[in-house]
């Protein structure tokens, strides 16, 4: 079993726990050894995620585009104003499990105008009922994609699920689903005891990874932050910080 751990607040060592592999982070996560990164660069050997990209550079998925670009899903298309209206319904079996379709008019979700501004504060919570209500919904990813398949962004769900969004045929935002895509997340609260460290945590953790959670796919990363004014979501799928907004038509 392969185990993963990132840190949120910046990478800095990588060490091998037996079947485990951590990696820390600047504010207490396990291990120290091998040489790590800075915030948005790469991890030599340890990605989070099979073909994740990091910030700026290659999707990990063919046809999805860098940061900043367009020509999402299969309607194609460049940055800006959709020449697609938004129809009554779509029929698009499969692509979407329990989360309605939603039609917006632009193609280049890295256009949204809170991507650019630094928030005025962060939330505060300790458990996971008080992250899941600042979680869970859907989020409009502002940098290139750092998780297979989400051209548009993510989808956090209160069952400890989280989804790609894409585009379907008509122009909606879906989900994609099937092990490929789907994975799961769990908040562990400081004092939680971690596999690779027998001592009681002294910082809260989140573990990604394949659906369902005891799938042997899991990164272990830093909590995530959502900030205030404007409300933005800074989650570490990959090496690099992924950076989200709230999802709107």
């Amino acid at each position: 079993m392969l185990r993963i751990v990132l840190g949120i607040s910046g990478l800095f060592c990588v060490v091998g726990c037996g079947a485990d592999i951590a990696v820390g982070n600047a504010t207490g996560g396990a291990g120290a050894g091998a040489t790590g990164n800075s915030e948005g660069g790469t991890q030599a050997g340890a990605p989070a995620q099979a073909g994740a990209p990091t910030e700026g550079g290659a999707p990990a998925q063919a046809g999805a585009s860098t940061q900043g670009g367009g020509g999402f899903g299969p309607t194609g298309g460049t940055g800006g104003e959709s020449p697609y209206p938004c129809p009554v319904a779509v029929s698009d079996a499969g692509a979407d499990n329990g989360s309605d379709p939603l039609c917006v008019t632009w193609t280049d979700p890295t256009s949204a105008p809170d991507c650019a501004v630094s928030p005025a504060g962060v939330q505060e919570y300790s458990t996971g009922e008080e992250l899941s209500a600042l979680l869970v919904g859907r989020w409009r990813r502002c940098i290139a994609p750092q998780i297979a398949g989400e051209d548009v962004g993510v989808e956090f769900t209160a069952d400890g699920k989280y989804y790609p969004l894409t585009f379907n045929a008509a122009h909606q935002i879906v989900r994609r689903t099937g092990i490929d895509f789907e994975g799961g997340w769990t908040y562990l609260p400081v004092g939680t005891v971690l596999p690779f460290n027998p001592a009681p945590s002294q910082t809260a953790w989140l573990l990604l990874g394949g659906y369902p959670p005891s799938s042997s796919n899991r990164v272990y990363t830093g909590p995530p932050q959502i900030t205030t004014n404007p409300t933005q979501l800074r989650i570490t799928f990959s090496p690099a910080l992924s950076k989200y907004v709230p999802l709107a038509p």
